[in-house]
């Protein structure tokens, strides 16, 4: 049971969502009243905005090194837990695992959300993943406030994960069937 204090930390860590959902909703609605020469555009550049994976590129590609010390400090940028207790094999699931997540909320996320709902989908995704990884942390001071967003950024993920899972069990078995015939 929630004691008053924290139920209004999880009203207020709510209250972000619905103003910025408010203001990219209006933004969308009121794009559609343009010109079609400014309505696409600008709705190609939202919806492209929705989708971030050239960063995580550079900072896994990072984490491609047998240095130690180098492999703790990469894997440190891109991950939230402490890595400097952490051997190669822990840092390199660590760097592994954040890439998978990072992909399914960078790209499959919005792109199902984008199918589904059009861009109004694509960017209440954004702003839900968003503040999960800005607030949705599990600590005495976010515990609370955060909840809101990572409850929501769990249950708007769960098809997109389970959809990419899919995808890779059979982009995976293809490529374990092609190099074991090529070894053949």
């Amino acid at each position: 049971r929630l004691v008053r204090s924290n139920r209004g930390l999880i009203i207020n860590g709510t209250l972000p969502i619905i103003f910025d959902t408010s203001i990219f909703f209006l933004l969308v609605y009121i794009i559609n009243f343009l010109p079609l020469y400014l309505e696409i555009p600008i709705y190609v550049y939202l919806a492209k905005s929705t989708f971030s994976i050239g960063g995580l590129v550079k900072a896994i590609k990072k984490c491609e090194t047998e240095d130690l010390e180098n492999l703790r400090l990469n894997v440190s940028m891109i991950v939230s837990r402490d890595t400097k207790n952490l051997d190669i094999s822990h840092l390199y699931s660590a760097a592994f695992e954040s890439g998978a997540e990072s992909i399914v909320d960078s790209v499959i996320s919005p792109l199902f959300y984008l199918f589904l709902f059009g861009l109004y989908g694509a960017l209440f995704y954004r702003i839900v993943n968003t503040a999960d990884s800005m607030l949705g942390y599990r600590n005495e001071k976010y515990e609370y406030f955060g909840k809101f967003s990572a409850k929501l950024d769990d249950v708007l993920n769960f098809m997109p994960a389970r959809i990419y899972y899919i995808f890779l069990l059979i982009l995976g078995g293809k490529y374990v069937r092609n190099e074991i015939k090529n070894n053949n």
